[in-house]
């Protein structure tokens, strides 16, 4: 599914690709940043979830997060139990 996104061009002069996080083998479908901006954790179709340094582009940390279909989906999908 491909999806566009319809902004301002002075909103996407903002941003501006600092680098890459290098880590997932699958789609990533969430990025979530810490209050002071140093880090941020990256969920994705692989099932792990990654903690990075974002001024390093450095992974601290990689677990398994323990879901099996993407976040999306997992919202309005069934949930076991339930």
């Amino acid at each position: 599914m491909n999806r566009r996104v319809c902004t301002a061009p002075s909103t996407l002069e903002r941003f501006r690709l600092d680098g890459r996080l290098r880590g997932h083998l699958g789609c990533v479908n969430t990025v979530a940043f810490s209050d002071d901006g140093d880090f941020c954790v990256t969920g994705s179709d692989d099932t792990y979830l990654m903690v990075w340094n974002v001024a390093s582009h450095q992974q601290c940390l990689r677990a398994l997060s323990g879901h099996e279909v993407r976040e999306e989906e997992g919202r309005e999908g069934k949930r076991e139990g339930g």
